[in-house]
């Protein structure tokens, strides 16, 4: 049963809803009680690892994979809607779908444009000496996130995910 105090979806921008979601199927992912604002919640549908969240401006759901290397946001940390993560401690907003803070390793943010490695404040200068890794590393995108609808049903948090091809 839903009540009042039962989170919302989260606005997300349309252009970023993941390719086959917005004709999917719903999908029961977990109950709403068990979103606290500020959860974070890692749910595996078939070959999908998602991470649900509650931000601020509601509930998020997005795959459980950083868009740059896809590590697990899951076991990151939240600060309102951004979400770090724990491998190169990148930081990505959840609302809007855009980096805030690039990850060490730096290489390309969703507009191409060229951000160095660095390292966390009171660290030596992390150096980037040349070859394959080096070049990896400027070649490699961090992408935008891609979001899958939400709607709460009978106090039933659901998203809308592609349905697998047989």
């Amino acid at each position: 049963m839903k009540t009042d105090a039962s989170p919302a979806p989260a606005p997300f921008p349309a252009a970023l809803t993941a390719p086959g979601a917005a004709r999917g199927a719903w999908t029961a992912l977990l109950d709403a009680a068990d979103m606290p604002p500020g959860a974070m919640r890692r749910v595996t549908r078939g070959e999908l690892d998602l991470l649900v969240v509650h931000t601020p401006a509601g509930i998020v759901v997005t795959d459980d994979r950083c868009p740059h290397m896809s590590a697990p946001l899951s076991i990151g940390t939240l600060e309102g809607c951004v979400v770090a993560c724990p491998l190169h401690e990148g930081r990505f907003d959840l609302c809007s779908g855009d980096p805030v803070r690039m990850p060490t390793t730096g290489g390309l943010d969703p507009e191409g444009v060229y951000h160095p490695t660095w390292s966390p404040s009171g660290g030596p200068p992390k150096i980037d000496p040349p070859g394959l890794k080096a070049e990896a590393r400027r070649l490699t995108r961090v992408r935008r996130f891609r979001y899958y609808p939400v709607r709460i049903a009978d106090g039933v948090i659901e998203a809308s995910l592609p349905v697998e091809s047989a």
